[in-house]
C-alpha cells in the first residue's frame, strides 16, 4: 500500500513545485493584482462623480430656494421673510471654501472643466430687480425685511445697465 501512496505523493510534489506551477501562480498574482488596482480607480471616479453630482443637486436646489425665496418675499409676509433670511445665513455658513476645493479636485480628476460660477461667486444672490424696486416702492417696511442683508436701490435709481438715469426736465 505504501507504493501507490508514494508514486502519488511524488506526482503531487512534481505538479507543485514545477516550474509551470510557479509561473501560473505568478501569472494569477499579477492579474489579480491588475484587477484591484483598476477596481480601486474606478471607485475613485465614482465618488469623484457623486461629489460632482451633489454639488450640481446643491446648486440646483439653492437657485431654487431663491426663487421660491423670491416670490414668497413679493407676497411681503414678515414671517416668511425672517425664516427665509435665517436659511439663507444658515446656508451661507455650509464651508463653502471646503467644499469648492473638494469639488474642484473631483472635478479634475474626472477631467471636468471647472464651472463658470465657481471662479467668481457672490456672497449672497439678490432678487430680481423687479422685485427689489417693488419693495423699495413699498409705504411699510417690515422688521426682517429691514435686517435683510441686501440693500434695495431707491425707487429713483433705474436698474437697468442699458439706458443711464437722466435726471428729470422741469
Amino acid at each position: 500500500m505504501s507504493n501507490p501512496l508514494q508514486s502519488q505523493i511524488n506526482l503531487w510534489w512534481q505538479a507543485v513545485s514545477s516550474e509551470e506551477t510557479l509561473r501560473a501562480y505568478q501569472n494569477a498574482v499579477q492579474v489579480t493584482w491588475s484587477i484591484l488596482r483598476e477596481t480601486t480607480k474606478l471607485l475613485w471616479l465614482f465618488l469623484c462623480l457623486g461629489l460632482v453630482f451633489f454639488d450640481w443637486f446643491r446648486e440646483s436646489s439653492v437657485q431654487s430656494g431663491q426663487k421660491v425665496k423670491a416670490w414668497v418675499d413679493s407676497l411681503q409676509e414678515p414671517k416668511l421673510e425672517y425664516a427665509w433670511a435665517e436659511v439663507a445665513k444658515f446656508t451661507k455658513s455650509l464651508g463653502q471654501s471646503g467644499t469648492t476645493s473638494l469639488l474642484d479636485q473631483a472635478r479634475e480628476q474626472l477631467g471636468l472643466p471647472k464651472p463658470e460660477s465657481s471662479t467668481a461667486k457672490p456672497a449672497i444672490a439678490s432678487a430680481p430687480p423687479s422685485a427689489s424696486v417693488s419693495a423699495a416702492s413699498s409705504t411699510s417696511v417690515s422688521p426682517a425685511s429691514a435686517s435683510s442683508s441686501v440693500p434695495s436701490p431707491p425707487p429713483s435709481v433705474s436698474t437697468s445697465p442699458e439706458t443711464p438715469a437722466a435726471p428729470e426736465a422741469e
